[in-house]
């Protein structure tokens, strides 16, 4: 069960004057790897400001990036190396898309401002309201030309309400309300080609949402009826949406977000009774579910994130005989440790290891065998 708390601390602080958001602002939020420090983007009314906020050393320090510009669906993401990069409307300049590197911002154009997201290839995804009326759902990626833009859905989204994840294999998920027929949807490609289908109907006005995938790939899915029935989480279980009420229907502002810890766990923010509210429940996924090989499998590595000069651990099964090598690299794929092979015999082991690693960063972690099996796991780096 998910249970709410109705006094969490506040986001961002109320007596700061360029924190005060509004009741149209619509807050990205992101937790770097590296540190564990938030990072928010927010929009803010009635001056129509972007501004980016993140805590550094207990503080929060704020920076403007767009002014007089109505961009309330402005986004945060980071790529696999930590790094934040910033998705938003800027009056001049149109849809632009910012990369944060050295304490400063630049900005190229976007194909569009709705949702930002990276995966695992440090590759950005972007989902928007495009069409000749704003009315289709549009996922756009890099491709030889500059962004490929495909239409997903022609369901006449609200363009503030859509929301976007990735998976571990690259592959876009998508969940946003339908005007067309009063519904929260999802759409999700593979191959290549989308599908779609519906989570919830009935609702009256502009449903928002937030969507999360879990380590096995499988979505999750918070959405809010702004005048109607609250709060909902729906996860999808063997091919039917169940769900669960969070919130009542004093609760059914906007603005939810979603997030699935290292341990499986929902978290979800939103905003209800002109409070920001927070709610955790159990795990709703398996911690580090990859692809079963036979004879071979490499458990979560711990602790994850690690400080430097720490010792990663991980479990390993194997069947018989191994002979069993383990690398660690950056996310360019550069090899920056290794560790010397070992022989194991069959049944559960323990490894561990003390790699010296350069920097703080993502990196991935190899573990590979003489028989040619291999498993590779993320782990991040903080000082």
């Amino acid at each position: 069960m998910l249970t709410p708390l109705t006094t969490p601390p506040d986001l961002l602080p109320a007596s700061a004057e360029r924190a005060r958001v509004y009741y149209y602002s619509l807050p990205d939020l992101q937790i770097s790897p590296i540190d564990g420090q938030p990072l928010v983007l927010y929009y803010k009314t009635p001056e129509n400001d972007v501004w980016f906020a993140e805590r550094k050393n207990g503080a929060w320090a704020y920076e403007r990036l767009s002014s007089g510009s109505f961009s309330p669906s402005a986004s945060i993401a980071l790529d696999p190396a930590g790094s934040p990069h910033a998705l938003l409307h800027d009056a001049p300049r149109g849809a632009i898309l910012g990369s944060h590197e050295s304490g400063s911002w630049t900005f190229e154009p976007a194909p569009g401002v709705g949702r930002l997201r990276f995966d695992f290839q440090g590759r950005p995804h972007v989902a928007f309201a495009g069409g000749s009326n704003l009315d289709e759902i549009q996922h756009a990626e890099p491709d030889a030309g500059g962004w490929g833009v495909v239409a997903c859905d022609t369901a006449h989204a609200f363009a503030r309400t859509f929301s976007l994840a990735v998976d571990g294999n690259g592959e876009p998920h998508l969940a946003y309300y339908s005007r067309m027929n009063e519904s929260i949807r999802y759409a999700k490609r593979s191959g290549g080609i989308w599908t779609v289908e519906t989570v919830a109907t009935g609702l009256d006005i502009w449903g928002a949402t937030a969507i999360a995938v879990g380590s096995g790939g499988e979505p999750f899915i918070v959405y809010s009826n702004w005048t109607g029935e609250g709060i909902w989480f729906a996860r999808r279980v063997q091919g039917v949406w169940q769900r669960q009420l969070l919130g009542s229907t004093a609760d059914a502002q906007q603005s939810p977000s979603l997030a699935i810890d290292a341990n499986g766990r929902p978290h979800v923010a939103y905003f209800g009774m002109f409070q920001l509210r927070y709610a955790v429940g159990s795990p709703v996924t398996s911690v580090d579910a990859r692809r079963s090989i036979a004879g071979f499998r490499v458990g979560p590595v711990a602790p994850n994130p690690v400080r430097s000069g720490g010792t990663l651990q991980m479990s390993l099964e194997l069947e018989g005989h191994r002979q069993v090598f383990i690398e660690l690299l950056d996310v360019t794929g550069r090899r920056v440790a290794v560790r010397e092979p070992e022989d194991f015999g069959p049944g559960s082991h323990l490894v561990q290891w003390s790699p010296r690693v350069p920097a703080g960063g993502l990196y991935f972690l190899r573990v590979a065998s003489d028989r040619g099996e291999q498993e590779t796991l993320r782990v991040a780096r903080i000082p």
